[in-house]
C-alpha cells in the first residue's frame, strides 16, 4: 500500500523522535508510518468541542511493541497505552476490507473529560497481521 501524499512530500506521518526510543527499547513487533488514517466522532463531547457527526483525515502511523499499543497523529498520540491495559479489551477491532483496519472506542474509556464514540480507519495493506497481533491477550 502506499503511503499517503503528506508522508512522501513532507514526513508527516513518521512515528514521533521523543517517543521513537521508548517502544524500539520494547521490541517492536510491528510498525507502519504515513499511512492514510481518517477518524470519525459521533455525539463527541470534549472541553471546549462537541461534534454530533464529524471526521478528520491526516497522515499517521501504528505501532505494536512487546509491550505497548499507539496510534500517531501528526500532532500528538491518538492511543498510546501498554497491552495488558484493562482499556485494550475495550477496542473494537476489525478489517472490515483486506486493506483497511478500523479501531473503535469510547471517549471516555481513554479520556475522563470526553464523551462520545470514535473510530478510526487505516489504509493498510497488513491490516490482518495487526489486528491478529493486537487482538492476542496480553504483551
Amino acid at each position: 500500500m502506499s503511503k499517503s501524499l503528506l508522508f512522501r512530500l513532507f514526513g508527516l506521518g513518521k512515528i514521533p523522535r521523543r517517543y521513537r526510543s521508548l517502544l524500539q527499547s520494547e521490541g517492536m513487533v510491528l510498525a507502519e508510518e504515513g499511512l492514510a488514517c481518517r477518524v470519525y466522532y459521533r455525539n463527541y463531547r470534549a472541553p471546549g468541542k462537541r461534534f454530533v457527526h464529524k471526521h478528520v483525515a491526516f497522515p499517521g502511523s501504528l505501532v505494536i511493541t512487546q509491550k505497548r499499543f499507539a496510534v500517531f497523529t501528526p500532532t500528538k498520540p491518538l492511543i498510546n497505552i501498554l497491552r495488558n491495559d484493562p482499556r485494550m479489551s475495550k477496542l473494537e477491532i476489525s478489517t472490515p476490507r483486506t486493506d483497511r483496519l478500523l479501531i473503535g472506542f469510547r471517549g471516555e474509556d481513554f479520556d475522563s473529560r470526553t464523551r462520545g464514540e470514535i473510530s478510526c480507519t487505516f489504509h493498510i495493506s497488513r491490516a490482518e497481521l495487526f489486528k491478529d497481533t493486537l487482538c492476542t491477550p496480553g504483551g
